[in-house]
């Protein structure tokens, strides 16, 4: 059987294996579902766009699946939430729960025509930085790569710390191989804003892979390799999008909150490219892809940037026959996600829709020191409000 249809089929197994510890059935969350077909619909564009000879888009779709059920978990089935006194419920968690809030028709309308008339205003102003947040989050701004290739870089005169701009730079010249604006200047855009994100020297790896420089990209895939950080800014992007929309946006702070995390994850780059020369190449550049591979498996602040690494790495275990090595990372993976993905997790999810403590708990964490730090603060926080009897977070009309 092909190699890349053994990885997409062990990324599929750790999302079903996910889904075994949770008390929910696996539903779409419903806010902003309209903006995550947009972005994506958009990412598929650009691949197509970019004519990669080996490009594997089914995979991308795997990450990013994988990345958005890690941060966005589906609500319970409406005949789960119909009691907060359940006694199943109370038995596999002691944390409290909510009914999961969920969009009308009109509040869909309602939070679209905000969502447009907000990132439209920053067109029609000279407030920079409202601009720079039009340029990210809006799918259908009808900006093209080239004038946002050419806002960052201006940006980035100004704001060379910005890491933001810089990744979103390295995401619109990752579209245009050919411009001369996405040249040799970019490493030290990269160095000057977050020089131990191992994460933007492989996007940049990937830039000069499409530009189809080689010696340029296993350069910078070895500077990716050997850094002890790779952080993908999900929780960055959604405090970006929450601290400059309230007050804004007029719409309750839950869905407000669930738009944060959908425009967030629309942000996850297409990792595609990496894999198809991983796999096309591993005779040559074993070395160098196993030790990506366990660089990004062991220092991802973020779970979905660890699951590429891990699947990455049980592919190069079956190419190699090695079988111990690849029963060592199923059990390792299978032990990561229900430590962290479980009926806590669903339960402290729901409350933190109406506790804005929690929200802040949550995204503190997530931004200073990853993904795992944010869930087990957020499940300690979650528990010990939860043996105060007279925490009821959950709205009374629900």
């Amino acid at each position: 059987m092909n190699s890349k249809v053994w990885l997409a089929i062990s990324l599929l197994l750790a999302i079903i294996l996910y889904w075994q510890y949770q008390a929910a059935t696996p539903q779409t969350t419903q806010a902003t579902s309209s903006h995550r077909h947009s972005a994506n619909h958009s990412t598929n564009q650009a691949n197509s766009q970019l004519g990669s000879p080996n490009k594997s888009t089914h995979w991308a779709d795997s990450f990013r699946l994988q990345a958005q059920i890690s941060q966005t978990p589906a609500p319970p089935p409406a005949s789960t939430q119909s009691s907060l006194d359940d006694d199943e419920a109370t038995e596999a968690s002691a944390i409290k729960r909510c009914p999961f809030a969920e969009f009308t028709d009109q509040e869909h309308q309602l939070l679209d025509s905000q969502l447009t008339a907000f990132f439209n205003e920053g067109y029609a102003v000279d407030d920079i930085e409202l601009r720079k947040l039009g340029y990210i989050f809006s799918a259908d701004s009808g900006a093209s790569n080239h004038h946002k290739r050419l806002f960052f870089s201006d940006y980035l005169q100004d704001n060379p710390n910005d890491s933001i701009a810089v990744h979103q730079l390295l995401k619109a010249c990752l579209q245009l191989p050919h411009d001369k604006g996405c040249g040799e200047q970019l490493d030290t855009l990269v160095a000057q804003s977050d020089n131990d994100n191992g994460y933007l020297w492989l996007q940049l790896a990937t830039n000069k892979l499409v530009q189809r420089k080689p010696s340029q990209f296993l350069r910078y895939l070895e500077i990716a390799a050997n850094k002890s950080r790779f952080d993908n800014y999900y929780f960055n992007y959604v405090d970006l999008f929450l601290s400059t929309s309230i007050g804004r946006i007029d719409i309750a702070y839950t869905k407000l909150r669930n738009t944060a995390d959908e425009l967030a994850s629309a942000q996850l780059n297409n990792l595609s490219y990496l894999v198809d020369f991983c796999t096309g190449n591993l005779n040559k550049y074993q070395d160098s892809c196993l030790r990506l591979a366990k660089s990004l498996d062991g220092n991802s602040n973020n779970v979905d940037l660890q699951s590429f690494g891990s699947g990455l790495l049980k592919e190069i275990y079956r190419t190699l026959d090695d079988d111990e090595a690849l029963a060592e990372q199923t059990a390792l993976d299978q032990q990561r996600y229900s430590e962290l993905y479980n009926q806590d997790w669903v339960n402290a999810q729901s409350l933190m829709q109406y506790d804005q403590e929690l929200m802040v708990t949550w995204l503190e964490n997530g931004k200073l020191f990853g993904e795992r730090a944010a869930v087990t603060a957020l499940l300690s926080e979650a528990k010990l409000k939860s043996l105060n009897p007279d925490y009821l977070p959950c709205p009374l009309n629900q």
